[in-house]
């Protein structure tokens, strides 16, 4: 059996003999020497965005959470909001964490998720549908498979299938890259495959943050990663495979022909009112949904 293609990767992998297992193990070594020379980003990064002019804390709608979604074009229809309405915003981009945290905590008054609430925020929260977002799968760009069914995507996820011969590829065994994020909610990626009480492959390597998924991937010739985000990354290291046929992209995702996708959503602390129901019917108006529509999937085509 062969052993997995682990090159770029910080975990050790047995391999047959003792002698080979003494090289693997010297030039993983080096590897990893020269993997810590690189700075790592931070897992729970965030970012703090104040738009120009504007007092701290003084801004009437104060935004936290999801960065694709921020920079996704939030960030833009928050600019434009001002402009338009003179009502000053700011923002902190991070992660549904953040969202959750700022939210409860008063410091901000719109969170920003891409993931489902939990029980107790559905609750409390009022939450909107703004926008969609796709979840393309990648591979290493000298890999010759170019699409995969849905159902093929699942079972390699789950290790039914492990070896990439098994779907028209080279015969090398799959090295699956995964960034479990949102652990503690119910991201949809994470629910669609393990959905039917499956359990992730062995061969799966975690990943703390996209770039690191993305670097692993773009160094592995047998690895294979799904990317949550993919619309403010530099997909131009790895190859972005067709499933069922389809390339994600906006309008895949608005017309549901690509299967992988999550929703991009907002919520309040009880039903938005003043200077946030305004900013919130913003976002859902023509003008609003064509600023998202850039990056990501709108949730309605905007007249004309």
């Amino acid at each position: 059996m062969l052993a997995p293609d682990v090159t770029g990767f910080r975990q050790p992998i047995s391999v047959g003999s003792k002698a080979m297992g003494r090289l693997s193990a010297r030039l993983l070594a080096l590897l990893f020497s020269l993997a810590a020379l690189v700075p790592a980003a931070a897992a729970q990064e965030i970012e703090f965005y104040e738009y120009p002019g504007i007092a701290p804390g003084t801004a009437s709608v104060r935004f936290a959470g999801e960065r694709p979604l921020f920079y996704g074009g939030l960030q833009e229809a928050m600019e434009v909001f001002t402009k338009k309405t003179g009502i000053p915003a700011s923002a902190v981009a991070g992660g549904c964490a953040q969202g959750a945290e700022y939210l409860k905590a008063g410091k901000a008054n719109v969170g920003g998720f891409c993931c489902p609430l939990e029980e107790s925020e559905k609750k409390a929260w009022t939450s909107i549908l703004v926008a969609r977002d796709a979840i393309p799968v990648i591979v290493h760009k000298s890999n010759p498979v170019g699409n995969l069914t849905a159902e093929q995507v699942k079972s390699i996820w789950t290790g039914k299938i492990q070896n990439w011969k098994e779907v028209g590829g080279r015969d090398q065994p799959i090295v699956v890259v995964f960034r479990n994020h949102c652990k503690d909610r119910e991201e949809e990626f994470r629910t669609m495959m393990l959905a039917g009480g499956g359990k992730f492959t062995q061969n799966l390597f975690p990943a703390k943050t996209v770039g690191e998924e993305m670097d692993r991937v773009s160094r592995s010739p047998a690895a294979i990663g799904s990317i949550v985000g993919s619309a403010i990354v530099d997909m131009t290291k790895v190859k972005v495979i067709r499933v069922n046929g389809i390339l994600p992209t906006p309008e895949s995702v608005a017309n549901e022909t690509y299967p992988f996708r999550r929703d991009l959503h907002l919520a309040t602390a009880g039903k938005p009112e003043g200077a946030l129901a305004q900013f919130i019917e913003f976002i859902l108006s023509n003008e609003g949904q064509q600023i998202l529509g850039k990056k990501l999937a709108p949730i309605r085509r905007p007249d004309g």
